[in-house]
């Protein structure tokens, strides 16, 4: 299981921004261990699913840390 928070939002809409702190039942989401666009994925409809909103999945995500 990995811990992840950050911040996120959609590049149109600068000022909307959503704190955010999520697991995700990998054991890791590093590059070495997961192609970039699949863990970006993972991240993205766990937030959706979380916080009930719709990212897209070219939303910004900065900073982005894992525990």
């Amino acid at each position: 299981m990995v811990e992840v928070y950050g911040t996120i939002q959609d590049r149109p809409l600068e000022n909307e921004k959503l704190d955010f702190e999520i697991q995700l039942n990998v054991p890791s989401i590093y590059d070495k261990d997961m192609p970039i666009p699949e863990s970006t994925k993972l991240i993205v409809d766990e937030i959706n699913r979380k916080y009930k909103t719709n990212y897209s999945y070219s939303c910004h995500i900065n900073p982005l840390h894992i525990k």
